[in-house]
């Protein structure tokens, strides 16, 4: 799965003042020739009453939005606004960069992302009801199960692809349709701890043969229909930030949720 609307809420300073100019205009050229100052009178009140009106349908336009906007919050919990602005909820963690080489500090670092990613998707659903679980974390998003469901079927992808890099020469890798995986009747339906025990037992494996590769193993590559070579050290950056990228989607959804 890898904008928001936005409206200017603010009132305008200087409306008020320029009614009063537009005003003043008007009253030196009409009543100026006139030349009847009751009449000046008369459009000096005007000016302060247009003034008045203006000032007041400008405070009912911002509090008419500003009420549409906690609305908005409330009736679509996928709709965020971070200090004003809107945020990308498909990419709450940012999207994915990598510059190569890794050094192996920064390499190792990775790989630990990668075997704590179970734990924290549990610790990222604990305690979520079945109708929290079926809720989308954005609008014609995925709901929790699904992104539950999915990281295990990306990852075992992942892993086939990185054992035909170290047993094939740049082998052509098959591509999968996510969007339909997620779509299959037990991916919308299916218990999360079915899919929490896998990841488990996947990572466990995964992260053993990361730790056990050597320099010779880690030049090797394999080739994607889209993305083309891919290197060892690219994927293993790409899927360190695939489990942060989908544990924050549901973290934040409980964020804007308000679920405990």
């Amino acid at each position: 799965m890898l904008g928001e609307d936005k409206r200017n809420t603010a009132v305008k300073k200087d409306e008020p003042g320029r009614g009063d100019g537009e005003t003043r205009r008007w009253g030196d050229t009409e009543m100026g020739r006139r030349g009847d100052a009751e009449s000046q009178r008369d459009v000096r009140g005007f000016g302060t009453q247009y003034s008045a009106l203006s000032t007041a349908l400008s405070t009912a336009l911002s509090t008419v939005l500003s009420t549409q906007h906690s609305a908005l919050r409330l009736t679509h919990p996928s709709t965020f606004f971070s200090r004003g602005n809107p945020m990308d909820l498909r990419y709450p963690v940012g999207q994915f960069e990598f510059t190569e080489p890794l050094t192996a500090e920064k390499r190792d670092v990775l790989i630990t992302e990668i075997e704590e990613t179970p734990a924290r998707l549990r610790a990222a659903v604990s305690g979520l009801t079945d109708e929290q679980l079926d809720t989308p974390y954005r609008p014609d998003g995925w709901t929790v199960r699904q992104v539950v469901h999915h990281l295990p079927d990306s990852h075992v992808n992942s892993y086939m692809r990185f054992k035909l890099a170290l047993t094939e020469e740049e082998p052509m890798i098959r591509t999968y349709h996510e969007e339909r995986w997620a779509e299959l009747s037990e991916a919308r339906s299916a218990p999360i701890d079915v899919s929490l025990d896998l990841l488990d037992a996947l990572h466990r494996r995964w992260v053993m043969f990361l730790r056990m590769l050597t320099a010779e193993d880690l030049t090797r590559s394999f080739k994607h229909p889209e993305w083309g070579l891919v290197s060892i050290d690219k994927a293993i950056g790409m899927y360190a930030w695939h489990g942060r990228h989908h544990v924050a989607h549901i973290t934040s959804l409980r964020d804007r949720m308000n679920w405990s």
